[in-house]
């Protein structure tokens, strides 16, 4: 008879079987999806994006990339009607980026295709209503396709504008515009890669380790967008899943790969999350901002400079 302790022993040993060969068809199946996804946007239908080139550039001091989704038009109403409003803002009145003879900054929605799902109406408006929708066809909603819209949107940017500094950050992010404009003012006008960058990925699976900033909210100048989407297609296709991360990869591959000046990861504390935020409201970005009304709500409080003490 088998004691107690030999069945424990061959269970775990079963189980242990089971979970190798579960991640190992998990890894398969990512790396496929990849495969995939990166084929559809990048290669299958190059013709595509090419047409979506505009030939005459405009100048801006910087361009905001947003990776949305395209039944999210309440929360971009929630953005446009607010901190990218830049004549609400009490501390631009009367600032020159936000005189109609300079432009402070062109607004790029990135949204791909959903499969099974026709166009809704809302978003048919929205699209004839603004100008920054950007939905591409080839770029299919899957939870691995936010690092190639990213990737879309490097690559787009430079094709629609002149422009200083790329700054991705997310929908359920209120962007400080202020404070980041009068950061972005101070930084000089190459090799930057900032945010908040205390992180490290990589160490596994064949990838170093290397810093990159949370994905709540970075900045690259042009220079360094240039140089990340020219990098070779075996750079910009990866089996991991996180955008913030794969730009570090990019920025990573950058400095390896050229001869050029390193581009450090910058950190700096320009990243919170909205619900522990106390004292001045300094931030570049307030992260979390999930709905419309807390859209609305925290923009009043940060527009009007109404901080709530900190716990001692």
């Amino acid at each position: 008879m088998i004691s107690n302790k030999k069945w424990f022993l061959l269970l775990l040993a079963c189980f242990g079987i089971f979970a190798h060969v579960y991640w190992h068809f998990r890894a398969t199946q990512n790396q496929r999806s990849n495969a995939t996804l990166y084929h559809e946007a990048f290669i299958l239908n190059s013709s595509q994006i090419a047409s979506l080139e505009e030939p005459e550039l405009e100048t801006y001091f910087m361009v905001i990339c947003i990776p949305s989704l395209p039944r999210s038009t309440d929360q971009r109403n929630a953005i446009r009607s607010t901190w990218l409003n830049l004549t609400r803002w009490n501390e631009l009145r009367g600032d020159p980026v936000t005189d109609e003879r300079s432009r402070a900054v062109k607004m790029m929605f990135i949204l791909g295709r959903e499969e099974g799902r026709e166009m809704s109406e809302e978003l048919k408006d929205e699209i004839l209503t603004h100008n920054d929708i950007y939905l591409v066809p080839q770029l299919r909603e899957h939870r691995e396709v936010l690092k190639y819209k990213t990737l879309w949107g490097l690559r787009h940017s430079l094709n629609i504008a002149n422009f200083f500094f790329f700054v991705k950050t997310d929908q359920d992010v209120l962007v400080n515009f202020p404070a980041l404009l009068a950061g972005l003012r101070a930084l000089p006008r190459a090799r930057v890669y900032t945010g908040r960058c205390v992180n490290l990925w990589g160490g596994w699976g064949g990838y170093p380790a290397f810093p990159y900033c949370s994905g709540g909210g970075y900045v690259l100048s042009r220079d360094v967008v240039e140089g990340v989407v020219g990098l070779p297609e075996e750079v910009h296709k990866v089996t991991f899943r996180p955008e913030d991360g794969y730009v570090g990869w990019l920025v990573y591959n950058l400095n390896t790969r050229t001869n050029s000046t390193e581009v450090n990861a910058r950190n700096r504390a320009v990243l919170r999350l909205s619900r522990y935020s106390c004292g001045p409201m300094l931030e570049w970005f307030y992260h979390r901002i999930n709905t419309p009304e807390i859209m609305n709500s925290f923009f009043d409080r940060v527009n009007s400079n109404d901080t709530v003490p900190c716990e001692t």
